[in-house]
């Protein structure tokens, strides 16, 4: 009794571990449709790092980036954070970029106590409309924004990313 118990836990597990990778799956969106306009929008908008310094993601177009739109208040997005970090070192090629919905201070205390090598800028709320434009028609975070050498989105991911949720996004590029 105690076998079959522990086989019928194990497929259960198994079984559960499968639609959840199914589903994480499916929440990938490949090429999706976006206006060319939003897309020149966001290569020239205007970014703020909590050093106070202005940017925009021009230089990374022409090259394939890995863009995650996030904030402090939002418990996936801190969750996924360090995950993103350590791929983005086994990625050097692909450049990620984290992007928050927040205040410049909330910015500067989570770098406080969350160590990222990649770097964090910040755009206002206003942009959300911007952001929705690339494909987050829901308007919720974290979302994940995968860019190509042509400077156009290759995929999009809308909720709290795994490992290998980020790496068959990245195998989109054929980085090889």
């Amino acid at each position: 009794m105690l076998t079959w118990n522990i086989s019928f836990a194990d497929t259960v597990v198994n079984q559960t571990e499968a639609v959840e990778q199914e589903k994480v799956t499916e929440h990938i969106i490949r090429t999706p449709q976006i206006d060319a306009e939003a897309l020149e929008k966001f290569w020239q908008l205007t970014l703020e790092n909590t050093k106070g310094e202005k940017g925009t993601m021009a230089p990374f177009k022409g090259k394939p980036v890995l863009v995650n739109f996030w904030a402090t208040w939002c418990a996936p997005c801190v969750r996924e954070m360090p995950l993103l970090d350590q791929v983005s070192k086994q990625y050097p090629n692909v450049p990620f970029v984290g992007i928050a919905l927040d205040s410049i201070k909330n910015m500067q205390k989570f770098e406080e106590k969350v160590n990222v090598s990649y770097p964090l800028w910040r755009v206002e709320l206003k942009q959300l409309k911007l952001i929705r434009q690339l494909g987050n028609s829901k308007g919720g975070l974290p979302f994940t924004a995968l860019f190509n050498e042509r400077g156009e989105i290759e995929s999009v991911f809308l909720g709290e990313l795994h490992e290998k949720t980020i790496k068959e996004m990245l195998q989109s590029l054929n980085l090889d």
